[in-house]
């Protein structure tokens, strides 16, 4: 910047691509690759509420995303 030069910065924020990992895909592949353990397990069944103002929604099947083990 001394020199006048041009700087330039990217930022990636990589957690947001995994919001869209669907499970079922994901899933097959670690069948496929025979991967098992934790991540796997969280995949299978998980289910998700909401509260808002104390009302807490019904349970849910999440589809998409991998969880922060």
């Amino acid at each position: 910047m001394d020199k006048g030069l041009f700087n330039g910065v990217l930022f990636l924020d990589f957690k947001k691509a995994f919001d869209i990992v669907n499970h079922s895909i994901l899933l097959r592949k670690h069948e496929q690759y025979e991967i098992t353990g934790q991540l796997t397990l969280c995949l299978k069944n998980r289910k998700q509420v909401g509260i808002i103002n104390n009302i807490k929604s019904d349970q849910e099947s999440v589809q998409c995303g991998v969880p922060l083990l």
